[in-house]
């Protein structure tokens, strides 16, 4: 029995040191589309629920206060440039689950890339080890960046 206990007492404190370890892990995917039917950029990003609340100040289920909140801290640190010409990006809207957040931006009007460059500093102010992983999917060109704190610039040239 006293084994037995041992084994349980092991595995219990594995398990909370695991999960502990995991939440400290920040990272973020971001997916950005060019439409040539309508010449528009569709951004799609996700993060971790806690981590987005962490950073905009607050609580997901303030659904109005949260959002207003979310979009002015994208607009700081997310510029996407096309052609070497900087786009204005409007927010479309968020869903959200416990764990994750998916947030919706577009640029419209968008002559076809030549070059795209995306310089997210999302997270990266709060967390040291944030990694935000880009991805480009561009006239049939897809390429995948990995950007951090220091480097928050992913560029594409086609």
């Amino acid at each position: 029995m006293k084994a037995l206990y041992k084994i349980f007492i092991f595995f219990s404190l594995f398990g909370f040191y695991k999960t502990v370890q995991a939440q400290n892990f920040h990272s973020s995917t971001t997916k950005v589309e060019y439409d040539h039917q309508s010449s528009v950029l569709n951004v799609t990003s996700r993060f971790l629920t806690n981590d987005l609340e962490q950073v905009v100040g607050e609580k997901i289920s303030n659904k109005a206060n949260f959002e207003s909140k979310l979009k002015s801290y994208i607009g700081n640190r997310m510029v996407l440039s096309v052609n070497g010409v900087t786009l204005g990006v409007s927010y479309i809207g968020f869903q959200t689950n416990d764990k994750m957040t998916r947030v919706y931006l577009k640029a419209e009007n968008v002559s076809k890339p030549t070059s795209i460059s995306l310089k997210m500093t999302m997270l990266t102010d709060v967390f040291a080890d944030q990694q935000n992983m880009i991805s480009f999917d561009i006239s049939g060109v897809r390429k995948s960046f990995t950007t951090s704190r220091g480097n928050e610039t992913a560029s594409l040239k086609l």
